[in-house]
């Protein structure tokens, strides 16, 4: 009669694990993709000759403002993902200032965009609604490829 010899399970090698873990951390590094929205506004920014590299928060607001088209008069407010008329800016703006807490608001930067061709006094009155809600953290973004030599 045979006796069965009791089978041993053979162990997994581990040594290849730190290689797949990497490989997967470098992937999703390379397609996460970090900022919540994008501009619908086309928006033809001012040149300037020297500018600093600012990280961009995800808690952080993203203010656009510009117009639909080249013959279009109509300013136009992007506000994150939103689009709207700049008469809406104080109503939105107050509605997207409730999600934030007390402790967040103060953290809060307002990251703001603006059309070369928008006059100043809509920038003014932009800025004097930001101040009115006490959001007092302003960016102002200029895109690198307008910059002049």
């Amino acid at each position: 009669m045979y006796r069965r010899k009791p089978r041993t399970i053979p162990e997994i090698s581990t040594a290849s694990l730190p290689d797949i873990i990497f490989m997967l951390l470098f992937f999703f590094m390379v397609v996460t993709v970090l900022r919540n929205s994008s501009s619908e506004i086309k928006v033809y920014l001012p040149s300037v000759f020297h500018f600093n590299k600012i990280d961009l928060e995800p808690g952080d607001i993203y203010l656009w403002i510009g117009k639909a088209g080249e013959q279009d008069d109509n300013v136009l407010v992007q506000l994150n993902d939103k689009v709207f008329p700049l008469e809406s800016l104080e109503a939105q703006l107050t509605l997207l200032k409730q999600k934030y807490s007390i402790e967040d608001l103060e953290e809060v930067q307002v990251h703001l965009q603006a059309d070369r061709s928008i006059q100043m006094r809509y920038l003014a009155q932009a800025k004097t609604l930001l101040r009115k809600l006490d959001l007092r953290k302003l960016i102002y973004h200029i895109e690198p490829n307008n910059l002049e030599s």
